[in-house]
């Protein structure tokens, strides 16, 4: 990771590239995001009953896309506005809980599926080192306002009546949706192989500073650290 960072530093003041011309031009990108979060334990008591929900690891969160504008400001530095789509992701849970009904000692359990769904608005800078006359090598420093959305859904539940060992079982849909905002730094690395001044192809991997925390009820439910994305993509020059 050290050795990422020097380099990334090392491309961002690089002023030998021979890139685009200054200029405007779109991008856009597509790839994976391999990152996923681990499951917590989440407890809540209500109704004088006290139950405790499990939820598993998360899946990858898969296919991303991001479009946005860039600026070429000299020959080897550029900076980047954009949107991505971060991909979209679930875990499934499963627990159990206590309770006491005129004077019955209840058992509950239940299961169910959180789905996550993360973007962000990104800004980056962007420093281009020349390999040969069409290919370049570049360091991308970004900072990325990320947005994580989470929607829950209870899918059935089941009570055991202990004290006259009776069994009912019933489904109940019971949706909650949490969020977690965060500002994070990112590092980058890519190549860049200019078809003709107006078009150029690329292949990247960033790497996304910080945590993840999916919360509900102000308890953590999921959570995770960095955000590793792959990515290709093209720059179309105006």
């Amino acid at each position: 990771m050290k050795k990422n960072i020097a380099l990334t530093a090392f491309l961002l003041t690089a002023g030998m590239a021979q890139a685009a011309d200054s200029g405007f031009y779109a991008l856009g990108n597509m790839g994976y995001n391999t990152s996923s979060l681990s499951g917590q334990t989440l407890a809540f008591q209500a109704d004088k009953s006290r139950e405790e929900l499990r939820f598993d690891n998360s899946k990858k969160f898969g296919a991303i896309w991001e479009l946005g504008i860039g600026y070429t400001i000299r020959p080897g530095l550029a900076v980047e506005l954009s949107y991505a789509d971060l991909g979209s992701s679930s875990s499934g849970f499963s627990g159990s809980g206590t309770a006491r009904m005129n004077g019955q000692s209840i058992a509950k359990s239940g299961s169910g599926q959180v789905s996550l769904n993360t973007s962000a608005y990104r800004f980056a800078v962007l420093g281009l080192y020349p390999v040969t006359q069409d290919l370049d090598l570049y360091g991308k420093a970004s900072l990325n306002a990320i947005n994580t959305r989470a929607s829950l859904t209870l899918k059935h539940a089941e009570v055991e009546n202990r004290t006259h060992n009776t069994k009912t079982t019933f489904k109940k849909f019971d949706t909650k949706s949490a969020s977690d905002h965060s500002v994070r730094a990112g590092i980058g690395m890519g190549m860049q192989y200019r078809v003709n001044k107006q078009f150029a192809l690329r292949g990247e991997y960033e790497y996304l500073f910080g945590k993840t925390n999916v919360a509900v009820n102000d308890q953590t439910i999921l959570k995770g650290s960095g955000i590793h994305l792959a990515k290709i993509g093209v720059a179309i020059s105006f």
